[in-house]
């Protein structure tokens, strides 16, 4: 997915950067559009789904449930929604004149520790 999207990215002009887990399983991303400086809006969202394994669950987590208006399961209502409308707009933030750096970033196991952060300073402050 990280490849996807970063290739669409890309060719819509967007600054790429990729950091790969330890393992080369999993991977963050960091896409800028805009001027090249520091500071700008940073939309986060991330890749990954969480274990439902020791989780007290009313229903198959794997089944998305709908009771009372609500939709229940497992990444039903999460970051990932910012990762789907920002590939939905991108073309038309990439048609912008923006004067500020826009930087989305997407990230995996958030749940565990900001293993992103240390790249994510390197490449926005320097």
């Amino acid at each position: 997915m990280i490849d996807y999207i970063s290739d669409y990215l890309e060719a819509l002009g967007a600054r790429i950067f990729i950091q790969k887990s330890d393992c080369g399983q999993t991977a963050s991303l960091f896409a800028t559009f805009g001027p090249e400086e520091q500071g700008g809006l940073v939309p986060s969202g991330h890749t990954d789904v969480v274990a439902v394994e020791g989780q007290d669950w009313a229903s198959d987590p794997l089944t998305m449930v709908e009771r009372e208006g609500h939709l229940y399961g497992r990444g039903t209502c999460d970051m990932k929604g910012l990762v789907a409308c920002s590939m939905a707009t991108a073309r038309e933030v990439a048609s912008l004149h923006l004067t500020r750096p826009l930087h989305l970033v997407f990230t995996y196991n958030e749940e565990v520790g900001p293993s992103m952060l240390p790249a994510l300073s390197r490449v926005w402050w320097g």
